[in-house]
């Protein structure tokens, strides 16, 4: 069952909803706990923060990505290293977390091994780091995982993949798999993503209960930017669509109104990938955008996931 609200979002109220996920970051963080994996610069975390999440954790192996990260969460402690590296019981140790104890651990392994926009290789060695992101899932047994991929992740060539990492953590868990346009859930862009949400055994949910409303329509980049006419993920002599995904960032041109093309700027696609405008990121760093989970549908989905984790355990 699909939940929709009867309003698209208008202009007016994207930017007010950014404001206020800025807003509910800089308040205290005390309703649940989560750890980022393959955090990028931080889009998950802000969202999760942004619903209360106290984050203790970010595992990112880019150090520019990690540098970006630490200037906007200088409170959280940041594993700049390869994840193969990470010692979870070692870390818990050191840190006083058992096993069970964390709420959500997040994750988005890298995709270019699952894009259909690169070689789509099921050997690509990079799409193995799903396994990775399990062998931390099962340390930590967090009441809630959440791992986003591109949508090639579940072409048929990927099975033997999907399957290994479900059956690593099927015993311990109940996972279930979206496949979304987060357009539909307000952001002003296609972009379609596949969403593995593990709800651990113990723990009483509904899938129907675990994501956001979908607006009742589809956001599109115009709606929300006026003098935007179209825009390509590309460059100015590609098609130019009403929407695209934004991929490396600092790639976007707009076609204005007026008929003229011209580079988004950095503000642009911090909007479009619903980055608040206080978020600091410098112009030379911009293509690290597109990487992202964007902020502002992680925010409605960790809404809904904190009501399970309060809520009743099975018997």
């Amino acid at each position: 069952m699909i939940n929709f609200c009867y309003k698209n979002i208008s202009r007016k109220q994207y930017f007010e909803d950014l404001d206020k996920l800025w807003q509910d970051h800089l308040n205290i963080k005390d309703k649940y706990s989560f750890i980022s994996c393959f955090a990028g610069i931080g889009g998950s975390s802000l969202g999760y923060s942004a619903s209360g999440g106290k984050e203790l954790l970010a595992i990112e192996h880019d150090e520019k990505s990690a540098n970006v990260f630490k200037r906007n969460y200088p409170d959280v402690e940041v594993f700049n290293d390869d994840i193969k590296n990470f010692n979870p019981e070692l870390w818990m140790e050191e840190n006083n977390i058992k096993p069970y104890d964390l709420d959500i651990l997040d994750g988005s392994p890298p995709c270019q091994g699952f894009s259909m926009l690169g070689k789509k290789n099921p050997n690509d060695l990079r799409n193995k780091l799903i396994f990775e992101y399990a062998r931390i899932v099962l340390a930590f047994m967090p009441k809630i995982f959440v791992m986003e991929n591109v949508f090639g992740i579940l072409l048929k060539k990927y099975d033997f993949l999907i399957n290994d990492f479900k059956k690593r953590l099927d015993k311990s868990y109940n996972i279930e798999v979206f496949n979304l346009n987060l357009r539909h859930y307000g952001l002003p862009q296609d972009r379609k993503r596949v969403f593995f949400i593990g709800i651990r055994k113990d723990i009483e949910y509904k899938r129907s209960s675990l994501l956001p409303n979908r607006i009742y329509g589809a956001s599109k980049i115009k709606d929300l930017f006026p003098y935007i006419d179209k825009i390509t993920a590309h460059d100015g002599f590609n098609p130019i669509q009403d929407n695209c995904t934004i991929v490396v960032a600092s790639g976007i041109y707009i076609k204005l109104i007026d008929g003229s093309i011209r580079q988004a700027d950095q503000e642009e696609i911090k909007s479009i990938q619903s980055f608040p405008k206080e978020f600091d990121i410098k112009e030379n760093e911009k293509r690290l955008l597109g990487n992202c989970v964007p902020p502002y549908f992680v925010w409605k989905l960790s809404n809904q996931l904190k009501k399970i984790i309060g809520g009743k355990l099975k018997r």
